[in-house]
């Protein structure tokens, strides 16, 4: 998945996401690579499977019972939302990202956990996997967002490293 969007309108999130198209860029692909990673870092081996693919606002109507694989676990790993907005009475954007990954015993039929991952400008830090988007991911506003796509960039790429050294220190620690 590869999507900044809504919130700053249609146009604007084809800029940003024609531009990451250009550098090769993928959001989720980036979030899939740091759980790896992370998973990989605490001892376990992790089978990435990339054909099962769910297109943005689709339905999770994966059959996991159905899936063939060598893995004791299966993690389904999702960006739910990945977006800038201006709150209210604001004139700056933030990002505003969400993550969610389930997990289910190796025959797919039973449901082990699940464990979220949400940023946004306010966020409850005090709740588990909340993180308050801070002033330096934000943008004075629309134009200076749509022409700083590096840093738009950069943003990301934080926020999907945090969430996911968050979401993998989870899957450790329940799977233990």
């Amino acid at each position: 998945m590869n999507r900044s969007n809504s919130n700053i309108g249609e146009a604007n999130a084809k800029v940003i996401n024609d531009a990451f198209a250009t550098q090769g860029y993928d959001t989720g692909k980036r979030l899939t690579e740091d759980v790896v990673k992370q998973l990989q870092d605490s001892g376990l081996v992790v089978e990435v499977l990339d054909t099962l693919v769910r297109k943005p606002k689709s339905p999770d109507d994966i059959d996991y019972t159905k899936i063939v694989h060598n893995s004791d676990v299966i993690l389904h790993l999702y960006l739910n939302e990945v977006t800038y907005q201006s709150p209210r009475g604001q004139s700056a954007y933030w990002p505003r990202t969400s993550t969610t990954v389930h997990a289910y015993d190796k025959t797919g039929k039973t449901y082990l956990f699940q464990a979220d991952t949400y940023l946004n400008r306010g966020a409850k830090e005090s709740r588990s996997g909340n993180f308050d988007a801070k002033d330096e991911l934000s943008f004075a506003d629309q134009d200076t967002m749509l022409v700083q796509i590096d840093k738009v960039r950069a943003n990301l790429e934080q926020v999907t490293k945090q969430a996911a050294q968050y979401l993998g220190t989870r899957v450790v620690e329940q799977s233990r």
